[in-house]
């Protein structure tokens, strides 16, 4: 179960993944996400059996990437097409991903809700993902 906090600019949520937690920040803004990347890494240490992972936006991903490279810090993108290609404008498929970041966040209830996102949809998500070698932060 995904609990989220409001935390004005960005959300964050803590995710139960078996033994450990999971602490995820979703960046809503493209305009903070480096000096937010770059703030935490200077100043956020690390703690036994947590991952941390920024979630910026998708034309953040690159820079926030080369930002925590070096560091305990993980990267993630907020979202994701399940099919390799297509005529999916303004998508990233799994394989565009792959590579950048080794999380993505799927199924969270703005999909579901503003972009009609169900199940079955979302599962295929999911299956590329995995395929991908991407870890899904499924939202229920």
């Amino acid at each position: 179960m995904l609990i989220e906090i409001d935390c004005g600019e960005h959300r964050t949520g803590i995710l139960p993944d078996g033994a450990a937690l999971l602490e995820i920040a979703v960046i809503l803004d493209a305009a903070p996400a480096v000096e937010l990347a770059e703030a935490l890494v200077a100043s956020l240490n690390r703690v036994a059996g947590v991952e941390v992972v920024l979630c910026p936006p998708s034309i953040s991903l690159t820079t926030v990437r080369d930002v925590i490279r070096g560091s305990f810090l993980k990267l993630g993108a907020q979202n994701m097409h399940p099919q390799e290609k297509g005529a999916f404008t303004g998508e990233l498929s799994h394989l565009m991903l792959r590579g950048v970041c080794d999380y993505v966040i799927l199924g969270p209830s703005e999909r579901r809700h503003i972009f009609g996102e169900e199940d079955d949809f979302i599962n295929k998500k999911v299956q590329a993902a995995l395929a991908a070698g991407l870890t899904p932060i499924l939202c229920v």
